[in-house]
């Protein structure tokens, strides 16, 4: 008779030990894709032969992948977050203690904080209430290392007499002095004014823990604006006056939304929420 054998199982799979393959986190896919759109800004720029009109577009892309760092950080972290924009004017060129000149780091250095949270998962506060949304944080974690607009690209301060000259009251800068504070960056866990430590000021847009723009009303904008400009002798920043204005940027929106723009025509047909 020919003979008859039972099918014997399949051998089970070896799985590896549990807690050796560690996943990537959605936050760091998140700040890993904001880098990346960053550094194709920057390389563009490079490869471009940088004009001025390129550069101006190549820091506009890097600049609304850094804004959706920063609402990506508040949303996933639960925090308040912050665009923040390098706004020391009266710094002192370390070889020439005498003679005041332009920071490299001037309207042209920006990154991604949001509010530190304890490993119990509590955010310290400094007291102060944001509006719209809650306390603010007393310290702040940054996202990344920052980035650099490219030479001769600087963001454009609502406190510019050239920019005042060339633009309508809805269309000013967000980067103004009522939208600053201090703070050591990039630095981890570093702390603001409140938090008792001194660093260098920073313009910033935040954003709430829902991603919304920080604001007391829902129907506000706000506009973070780059233009090419030169260095005078007199350690001044110039954007070229009412007639060479060259400029570019985004209008963030009340509920998040990011619209590039490249002329200040643009600003104003741009809706409001």
């Amino acid at each position: 008779m020919p003979s008859t054998s039972c099918p014997t199982e399949p051998s089970p799979r070896r799985l590896a030990p549990a807690g050796l393959v560690r996943a990537f986190t959605l936050i760091e896919l998140l700040v890993v894709v904001a880098l990346i759109g960053i550094l194709a800004g920057l390389i563009g720029f490079s490869l471009n032969g940088g004009g001025q009109e390129v550069a101006l577009q190549n820091a506009q892309r890097s600049i609304m992948a850094m804004v959706q760092a920063a609402q990506d950080n508040a949303i996933l972290e639960g925090v308040p977050a912050r665009f923040i924009v390098y706004s020391d004017q009266n710094w002192v060129q370390p070889s020439s203690p005498t003679a005041a000149v332009v920071d490299p780091k001037c309207l042209r250095y920006y990154g991604v904080v949001y509010g530190y949270k304890t490993s119990a998962g509590t955010m310290p506060t400094n007291g102060s209430t944001t509006s719209g949304y809650g306390p603010e944080p007393l310290y702040w974690t940054a996202a990344n290392q920052g980035a650099f607009l490219p030479d001769g690209v600087y963001f454009m301060p609502g406190a510019s007499s050239s920019f005042a000259a060339n633009m309508t009251t809805t269309a000013n800068s967000a980067l103004t002095s009522t939208n600053t504070f201090n703070i050591i960056y990039p630095v981890a866990n570093s702390g603001a004014v409140g938090g008792g430590v001194t660093g260098d000021y920073y313009y910033y847009l935040e954003f709430t823990p829902t991603g919304l723009l920080e604001s007391s009303t829902t129907t506000a904008s706000a506009n973070l604006i780059i233009g090419a400009a030169n260095t005078t002798a007199a350690g001044g920043i110039d954007f070229g006056g009412v007639t060479n204005l060259l400029l570019s940027g985004v209008q963030i929106r009340y509920l998040g939304g990011v619209i590039p723009f490249t002329d200040a025509k643009d600003i104003t047909g741009i809706g409001q929420n």
